[in-house]
C-alpha cells in the first residue's frame, strides 16, 4: 500500500511540473492554454467582419478568404476578390496577419510578363489594404506585428533577382485616392531594368493617386529615379510613412516627383540616397505639400542632399526639419533650381552640408519665401554655409534667423552669400549677415 501511495504522489507531482513548465501532460494529454505543440500562439481569431477579405501566409482553412479562418495564402488575390464588388459607397477591405513576410505571385498590371521580376503587387479602387493584425481583432484597427511586403522573390538577400516594383500602378490601371494601403513594410525592389521598369522600385504611380498611410519604404532601389516611391501625374496622400535606406542612381532616393503634387505630411525621410539630386525628395514641375516632416542623413553626390526643387517647382515645406543631409556640390538641405519658388514655413535647417555652396539651402535662378525658419550649424566648403543665392535669384526671407553657419573652407562664419535678400526682407531677425557676406 505504501507503494502504491508513493507512485500516486510521484505520478501527480510529475504531472504538476509538466502542466507548470508548459510541456505536454503525459498523464492527460493535450497543450498548455494559449500555445500549441509547434511553440506558436493560438489565436482565437475574430469573427469575420461584413465586406472584409482575409490573408494568412501559406492561408488557412478552404483558403478562400471569407475569414481568418479560411484566409487567403496571396495577397493580390485577396485585393483582387474584393476588387469584383467594391464600389465607392460600399468599399471593401483586405486584412493581413502581421509577423510574416509576403511575396508578389503575379503581375496583375503587365498583361504578358517577360519574367519573374516583372510579378508587383496593385492597389484597387474602392479597396483598403491593413496590415498587421494579430488575427483577435474585433475591428480593423492592427494590433499585431508588422506585416513585410517584399520584393526579394529569388535567392534571399540577392538583388539582382528582386522585381523590379514591389507595387506598380501604370497609366492603363490608374487608381485614386480610395485605394488605401496601411500599416505595412515595403521593400527589397530593385528597378534597375529599362524604361518603366528602372524607376519606383517601392512603389511606381504613373496617373496614379493612392492613399499611403503608417507604411515603411525600406531599402528599395532604383537604377533611374524613385527609389522609395515614383509618382508621374500622380497626386497620392502619404501620411505618417517612413522612407529609409533607399537609393537612386539619379533623382529621388527617397520619393521622385514629376508633373504631381503629393500630399505628404508626418512622414521621415531619412537615410535615402541619390547619385545625382534630391537624396530624400525630388520634385520636377511639381508642387507638392510637405507638412510636420523630418529629413535627416540623406544624401546627393550632386545637389539637394535632403530635397531638390527643379524646373518650376514651388512646394509648400511647412513645420519641416532638414537636419544632417549632404550635398557634393550645392544645397546640402535644400535645393531649388531653374525657376523654383517654393514656400518654405516655420522650418529648421541644422547641421547640413554642402561641399560647394548653400550648406542649408542654394538657389539658382530660382525665388523662394522663407518666413519663420532658422538656419544653424550649416556647412558649405565654399559660400553660403546658411544660403546661397545665385544666377538671378531673389529670395524673400521674413522673421527667421541665420547664426552659426560656416564657410569651412577657411572656418569663418558665413550665414549667407550672393545675391542679397529681396527687399522686402528688411523684418528679418538675421545675425550677422551683413558683416559676413
Amino acid at each position: 500500500m505504501m507503494k502504491k501511495n508513493v507512485f500516486s504522489l510521484l505520478l501527480v507531482l510529475f504531472t504538476l511540473f509538466f502542466i507548470l513548465t508548459g510541456c505536454s501532460n503525459p498523464a492527460g494529454g493535450g497543450s498548455t492554454p494559449g500555445a500549441d505543440l509547434s511553440g506558436e500562439e493560438t489565436i482565437n481569431y475574430a469573427p469575420a467582419l461584413p465586406d472584409t477579405v482575409y490573408v494568412i501566409a501559406g492561408g488557412k482553412g478552404n483558403k478562400d478568404g471569407s475569414s481568418w479562418e479560411n484566409a487567403y495564402a496571396d495577397v493580390q488575390t485577396a485585393i483582387d476578390t474584393a476588387a469584383g464588388t467594391a464600389t465607392l459607397v460600399s468599399p471593401k477591405y483586405v486584412l493581413i496577419l502581421g509577423g510574416h513576410t509576403y511575396y508578389p505571385n503575379s503581375s496583375p498590371n503587365i498583361p504578358s510578363p517577360a519574367s519573374d521580376r516583372e510579378k508587383h503587387f496593385s492597389l484597387k479602387t474602392n479597396v483598403t489594404v491593413i496590415g498587421g493584425f494579430k488575427g483577435d481583432e474585433s475591428d480593423r484597427v492592427p494590433r499585431g506585428e508588422s506585416t513585410v511586403l517584399s520584393g526579394d522573390i529569388g535567392v534571399k538577400d540577392d538583388k539582382s533577382d528582386n522585381v523590379y516594383h514591389v507595387f506598380y500602378h501604370s497609366i492603363v490601371t490608374s487608381v485614386n485616392n480610395t485605394a488605401v494601403l496601411k500599416n505595412v513594410t515595403i521593400t527589397g525592389g530593385n528597378a534597375n531594368g529599362s524604361g518603366n521598369h528602372s524607376n519606383g522600385s517601392g512603389m511606381y504611380n504613373y496617373s496614379s493617386s493612392p492613399t499611403v498611410e503608417n507604411c515603411t519604404f525600406s531599402a528599395n532601389s532604383a537604377y533611374y529615379i524613385g527609389g522609395g516611391m515614383y509618382n508621374e501625374e500622380s497626386d497620392p496622400t502619404v501620411v505618417n510613412c517612413t522612407f529609409s535606406g533607399n537609393s537612386a542612381y539619379y533623382h529621388g532616393g527617397g520619393m521622385y516627383n514629376k508633373e504631381s503634387d503629393p500630399t505628404v505630411v508626418n512622414c521621415t525621410f531619412s537615410g535615402n540616397s541619390a547619385n545625382y539630386s534630391g537624396g530624400g525628395m525630388s520634385n520636377e514641375e511639381s508642387n507638392p505639400t510637405v507638412v510636420n516632416c523630418t529629413f535627416s542623413g540623406n544624401s546627393a553626390n550632386a545637389v539637394g542632399g535632403g530635397m531638390l526643387n527643379n524646373v518650376n517647382s514651388s512646394p509648400t515645406v511647412e513645420n519641416c526639419t532638414f537636419s544632417g543631409n549632404s550635398a557634393n556640390y550645392n544645397g546640402g538641405g535644400m535645393s531649388n533650381a531653374n525657376s523654383s519658388s517654393p514656400t518654405v514655413e516655420n522650418c529648421t535647417f541644422s547641421g547640413n552640408n554642402a561641399s560647394n555652396s548653400g550648406g542649408g539651402m542654394c538657389n539658382e535662378n530660382s525665388d523662394p519665401t522663407v518666413e519663420n525658419c532658422t538656419f544653424s550649424g550649416n556647412n558649405a566648403t565654399d559660400l553660403g554655409g546658411g544660403m546661397y543665392n545665385r544666377d538671378s535669384s531673389s529670395p524673400k526671407v521674413y522673421g527667421s534667423i541665420l547664426v552659426g553657419n560656416f564657410k569651412t573652407g577657411d572656418g569663418s562664419i558665413n550665414e549667407f552669400s550672393g545675391n542679397a535678400f529681396n527687399a522686402l526682407s528688411t523684418a528679418n531677425l538675421i545675425r550677422g549677415t551683413t558683416a559676413n557676406q
